[in-house]
């Protein structure tokens, strides 16, 4: 379907913009055959939904792989284009903010979702046009703050156990010119794992960047969570009882959430926000400044692959994920 066709007119001749702009921030070369993956559930949302949604690569190469999904898409009822504008970030992201859709969805190139939670967020969307909440985002397998939300949803006891207990057992390094030593009285020098304590002294750092947790710096962490999550695959793939949960935590990081179109952009556009190269510390101080609540999916499983703070491990998870999503059933021959 065309975006001409998509735009329809009031009796006053109103353009009406469209609803939901999906931005894919493709980087890595080795991440595109996990878009397959990706594709597999896009094209099975409801035909209602693919016609509020566009999609568009912004690739940092030219990608005949991407090229391809695009014009798959668009054959399977979903507007897509591809954009190249190399690997400079930001530069994507000022790209990204000049769409006339009334919502934006930032999405990394290593995020599977299935089609029930699209559908979703597609539908709940209008959640954001109350001006106390920020965006609106999945429990990601390994994000901040959503990890310990997706333990406790997708997880069994015994699992749990697991997870924490390696959570507990991470140094937390300063690192990014940030002192993180005092978060180690919640990991290595604590009797147990309690996420709110943690984030509570994260709240009470004196540096922009909040964006810890021990799992964005373990590899075994990082292992442990993709082994859980391949083993009980079906609770990714099935429908779950979804809810919205409305959040207070010190930072998002944020690899994958909806947000006002025009709130994205007056986040950029404010000098004030920009510190580094990257959107993710202006979001966040954007929050703090209106003191919004994150809106997260109860029981909205999202698979984020790998943080590059695990240096090569990075690889060594991705490949691991990539393996094993071959092996599931649903997928052959797709």
């Amino acid at each position: 379907m065309k975006k001409t066709q998509r735009r329809k007119r009031r009796k006053n001749e109103e353009i009406i913009m469209g609803k939901i702009q999906i931005n894919i921030l493709s980087h890595h070369k080795v991440r595109e055959p996990f878009f397959n993956f990706v594709y597999y559930y896009l094209v099975k949302i409801k035909d209602e939904n693919k016609n509020l949604i566009k999609i568009v690569f912004h690739t940092s190469y030219d990608s005949p792989f991407y090229t391809n999904m695009s014009k798959l898409l668009n054959d399977n009822g979903i507007e897509s284009s591809i954009m190249n504008f190399g690997p400079n970030y930001m530069v994507k992201v000022k790209n990204c903010i000049e769409s006339d859709y009334e919502y934006s969805c930032s999405m990394d190139d290593d995020i599977l979702i299935n089609n029930y939670l699209w559908d979703y967020m597609i539908e709940n969307i209008d959640i954001l046009k109350d001006e106390k909440n920020i965006f609106l985002a999945p429990l990601i397998s390994n994000g901040i703050p959503g990890t310990d939300y997706f333990i406790n949803d997708f997880m069994n006891e015994e699992e749990k156990l697991t997870m924490n207990n390696l959570f507990k057992n991470t140094n937390i390094p300063s690192m990014w010119g940030a002192n993180y030593s005092m978060l180690n009285n919640h990991t290595i020098n604590a009797r147990e794992w309690y996420p709110d304590n943690f984030y509570d002294e994260v709240s009470r750092i004196n540096h922009f960047y909040k964006g810890i947790h021990p799992i964005r710096i373990s590899l075994e962490s990082h292992m442990k969570m993709a082994e859980i999550v391949m083993k009980n695959f079906d609770k990714i793939d099935q429908k779950s009882n979804y809810e919205l949960m409305f959040v207070k935590r010190p930072y998002f990081c944020n690899s994958f959430y909806f947000i006002k179109t025009q709130t994205w952009k007056n986040i950029i556009h404010d000098k004030s926000l920009i510190c580094d190269g990257f959107d993710e510390v202006p979001l966040n101080m954007y929050k703090d400044r209106n003191n919004q609540d994150m809106v997260f999916v109860k029981n909205g499983f999202c698979i984020h692959m790998a943080y590059n703070t695990i240096g090569q491990g990075q690889g060594i998870v991705q490949n691991y994920y990539m393996s094993e999503l071959k092996k599931i059933k649903i997928f052959d021959g797709e």
